[in-house]
């Protein structure tokens, strides 16, 4: 139905949105979210992400785990607008702009984000 071109699987059995205190048997299981969303090429047209069960079943990480959840959406939203920048730069800036509901000055990406937002 979608008619896509190629896919992506980066989850991996096991692994949690955030970092864990102990390590686990497995280290592929540690790989955070945020460390697999670096992988995503630059040219995709669609990201979709799930995940939270294991952190809540078998993680061992404090709530905090939250904060780094969003650490993961403003680097998507980052990415996603960066790929519009010299293409169409008013969808950028309409990513950009969406993506305020969820980012703010706490998370690393947040001022590149406005750097596009600013971009003339």
């Amino acid at each position: 139905e979608y008619k896509l071109n190629e896919a992506y699987n980066l989850g991996v059995f096991g692994s949690r949105i955030a970092r864990q205190y102990a390590r686990s048997e497995n280290e592929e299981f540690d790989e955070t979210f945020l460390e697999r969303a670096k992988r995503i090429p630059d040219d995709v047209d669609m990201v979709i992400v799930f995940g939270g069960t294991n952190d809540y079943g078998h993680g061992d990480a404090d709530y905090n785990y939250i904060i780094r959840e969003n650490q993961i959406k403003d680097y998507i939203y980052y990415r996603f607008a960066h790929v519009y920048e010299d293409i169409d730069l008013d969808k950028a800036k309409g990513i950009a702009y969406d993506a305020l509901q969820y980012v703010d000055g706490r998370y690393d990406y947040y001022q590149p984000i406005i750097d596009i937002l600013n971009r003339q």
